[in-house]
């Protein structure tokens, strides 16, 4: 499991985004690649975000990894259906 902390702007900016999305699947994106594809299941307020799911050994560690450096560009787009 992924635990992301956001930081006010952030969380709020993802509050409206998540809640606006429930159902769809989103794309998450570092840096142009994106590395996971999770279901937005409800809003998610309160700028903590837990994804869930099967992934390769050391891949949850890399992408947490990648994000905590600080310079990595994050984004976050619904999935076209």
């Amino acid at each position: 499991m992924l635990s992301l902390k956001l930081t006010p702007d952030s969380g709020k900016a993802f509050a409206r985004f998540t809640g606006a999305n429930v159902g769809k699947i989103v794309d998450l994106g570092i840096d142009g690649a994106v590395v996971m594809s999770p279901r937005v299941v409800e809003p998610i307020r309160g700028g903590e975000i837990m994804v869930s799911g099967t992934f390769k050994g050391g891949e949850v560690e890399r992408i947490a990894e990648r994000i905590s450096a600080g310079d990595a560009k994050v984004e976050v787009d619904v999935k076209p259906e």
